[in-house]
C-alpha cells in the first residue's frame, strides 16, 4: 500500500468525475475515511458561515435619518406635542381590525377614510370590502396607503401582507386612547395597558396613572407612565429612564441605533459561537449516513464479484457522497424532490465508484 496519489482538496474535486481517485482510495487510502468526513465538514460547516455572514453583511442595521423619529417626536416644524396627538389621533381613529388566514377585516365591515388630524389629508383608506368605489371620490395624495383585504397598495405598489400585519394588528387593537400635553402622557383608562404579541410577549406597558413605576418585576421593554419613558436593554437588561422633556426625535434616533447595533453584534458572535457544534452536528449527520449508505456499497460490490472489507467501503462511500453534500450546501433546497435526487446523485456515485474499482 502506497500513499495517497490526492489530497484532500483534489479529492472533493475528483469525486465528480474521476475513476482513478476512487480506486487510489481503495488501494492507498487509510482507515475508514472518517477523518476525511471531518474536513469536509468543516469546509461545508465554513461555507455556510461565510454566506450566512454575507448575506447578514448586507441587511440594513441603520435607522433611516430620523423621518420615523420625527414623525412621532416632532421636529422645527411640528412640535413634539403635536407629533404625538396626531399619532394618538390617528391610532384611535382606526377600526377594529382582524387579521386571520392571510386576510384583513374591520369591524364595522365598511370602508375606513384615515385623515391626518394636522393636515387635513387622507392618508391611508381601509377598504376590506368588494366595494372599491370610495376610492374614486378620493383625489390622488401623495404616499396614501390602501388596505384591502390581502394586500396593502403603497405608492402605487402593492405588497402582499406577512406576518408584520398579523403583529400591527394585535397591538393596534390593544392601543389605549392616548393624549400628550405640557410634558404629560394621558390616557382615559385609568390602569395600565399591556401591549403584546398574540397574547403572549409583552412588547410594552402604558400605564399613565403610575401604578407601575419600574421594569425591573416586569417582562416588558418599555414603560410608559405619565411623566417617564422606561426603555429596557433586549440583550443587557440595563434600564434606561428618561422623563418626557428630555425625550426628542434625536434621543429616540440614537437609543434605536444603540439597541440595533447591539443586536447586529450579539448575533455575530452567536454565529462564531455555534460554528464549533455546528461541525460536530454536520459531522455526525454525515457519518451516520456514510455508514447507513456503507451496507448499499457492499451489496453493489457483491453483485460485481467485488470484494470489499466494512473499512474500504465505507471510505469510498464518505467520498462517493462528496457531490451530495456539496450540492446540499451550494444549492440548498430541502423539498421531497430535492431529497429524491440528493439520494439518487449519492447512488449514482457509490455505483460509480465501485465500477470504476472493479474495471481497474
Amino acid at each position: 500500500m502506497s500513499s495517497p496519489k490526492y489530497s484532500f482538496l483534489q479529492a472533493i474535486i475528483l469525486s465528480f468525475f474521476e475513476r482513478k481517485l476512487y480506486v487510489d482510495i481503495h488501494h492507498n487510502w487509510k482507515k475508514h475515511g472518517l477523518f476525511y468526513l471531518l474536513k469536509l465538514a468543516l469546509m461545508l460547516v465554513g461555507i455556510i458561515v461565510a454566506i450566512t455572514l454575507f448575506s447578514f453583511s448586507k441587511l440594513d442595521f441603520t435607522l433611516p435619518a430620523k423621518p420615523v423619529s420625527q414623525w412621532l417626536l416632532g421636529n422645527n416644524n411640528v412640535t413634539k406635542e403635536e407629533a404625538l396627538n396626531r399619532f394618538f389621533t390617528i391610532a384611535s381613529d382606526l377600526p377594529e381590525l382582524h387579521y386571520q388566514n392571510g386576510e384583513l377585516t374591520t369591524t364595522p365591515d365598511k370602508p375606513h377614510i384615515i385623515i391626518d388630524p394636522f393636515l387635513r389629508k387622507t392618508i391611508a383608506v381601509i377598504n376590506t370590502t368588494q366595494d372599491q368605489s370610495i376610492e374614486m371620490e378620493l383625489p390622488p395624495i401623495e404616499h396614501r396607503m390602501i388596505f384591502y383585504r390581502k394586500q396593502v397598495v403603497a405608492d402605487g405598489h402593492p405588497n402582499p401582507y406577512n406576518q408584520d400585519m398579523e403583529w400591527f394588528v394585535s397591538l393596534i387593537n390593544q392601543f389605549p386612547n392616548l393624549t400628550f400635553k405640557n410634558d404629560t402622557l394621558l390616557s382615559k383608562t385609568n390602569k395600565p395597558v399591556f401591549l403584546s404579541i398574540d397574547n403572549s410577549s409583552t412588547i410594552a406597558i402604558i400605564d399613565t396613572s403610575d401604578t407601575i413605576t419600574s421594569l425591573n418585576d416586569e417582562n416588558a421593554f418599555l414603560l410608559f407612565n405619565s411623566k417617564e419613558v422606561h426603555i429596557k436593554h433586549p440583550l443587557t437588561d440595563e434600564i434606561f429612564i428618561y422623563g418626557w422633556e428630555e425625550i426628542d426625535s434625536t434621543l429616540l434616533q440614537e437609543s434605536l441605533q444603540n439597541i440595533l447595533s447591539t443586536i447586529y453584534w450579539a448575533c455575530i458572535l452567536v454565529i462564531f459561537i455555534a460554528t464549533p457544534f455546528l461541525v460536530m452536528f454536520v459531522f455526525g449527520i454525515m457519518t451516520l449516513i456514510a455508514m447507513a449508505l456503507t451496507h448499499i456499497t457492499i451489496t453493489i460490490a457483491s453483485k460485481k464479484n467485488l470484494s470489499l472489507s466494512w473499512h474500504r467501503a465505507l471510505r469510498l462511500t464518505c467520498v462517493a457522497l462528496t457531490p451530495v453534500y456539496l450540492l446540499m450546501v451550494l444549492v440548498a433546497p430541502t423539498t421531497p424532490p430535492a431529497i429524491a435526487i440528493y439520494i439518487l446523485v449519492g447512488l449514482f456515485y457509490i455505483f460509480y465508484g465501485v465500477d470504476s474499482i472493479n474495471k481497474a
